[in-house]
């Protein structure tokens, strides 16, 4: 499967069937943990109308996005329209053997957040 990734734009993901999405991130490399907010893409029924109708329905009262902390090695999802803190994960690089290649590991913790 081929995926042009000229002019590439992160609508373009809702846009994308599950197989394409699984393409391009088996494909994709990883960089450094993000520092700080990122807004994020809510991606529902990808490749459907119905995806497209329905993200912006999950994003308004639910999910805002999430703040990476690198220094901690924790992210935070920010939930509801006033973007509260919850749901921390721990976040790390490792390498997948099998793939050989980096990767971000998000592995759910419940203790503190470490805001």
């Amino acid at each position: 499967m081929t995926i042009n990734t000229e002019n590439f734009r992160v609508r373009n993901l809702s846009e994308m069937s599950q197989a394409e999405l699984d393409v391009l991130y088996r494909r994709s490399s990883v960089g450094a943990i993000p520092v700080g907010e990122a807004k994020g893409t809510t991606i529902v029924a990808p490749g459907t109308p119905f995806g497209s109708l329905i993200a912006p329905l999950i994003r308004l009262p639910f999910w805002q996005g999430k703040v990476f902390n690198p220094a901690r090695r924790n992210v935070l999802n920010r939930i509801s329209p006033f973007r509260f803190k919850a749901i921390q994960a721990k976040v790390n690089l490792r390498i997948a053997h099998r793939a050989r290649k980096r990767l971000l590991d998000f592995s759910l913790s419940t203790g503190d957040q470490n805001r």
